[in-house]
């Protein structure tokens, strides 16, 4: 989860290989036009980087969480992008 400190919108996420997902992310601040990276580059240091749940390395099991999580807080920047993980 990235967690706003400003204004405490939230992004859900899930990755097989956090740190590779980790620098997807930065890596898009400046190139894709998304309300996520848009408030990145307004400021990296007012978001908080949190590991809600670790799993195996099981992509179904990783769905599965990380679509729990995006029904439990709704997040905003994950439903700016418009992801809904299907069965």
């Amino acid at each position: 989860m990235f967690f706003n400190l400003i204004n405490g919108i939230t992004y859900i996420g899930g990755s097989i290989k956090l740190d590779k997902g980790f620098r997807v992310h930065l890596s898009s601040i400046t190139s894709i036009n998304l309300p996520l990276y848009k408030s990145f580059f307004k400021g990296i240091n007012n978001f908080a980087c949190l590991v809600l749940q670790l799993c195996n390395k099981d992509e179904d099991i990783c769905l599965g969480l990380e679509q729990h999580y995006l029904d439990f807080y709704q997040p905003y920047y994950t439903k700016a992008k418009g992801l809904k993980h299907s069965p």
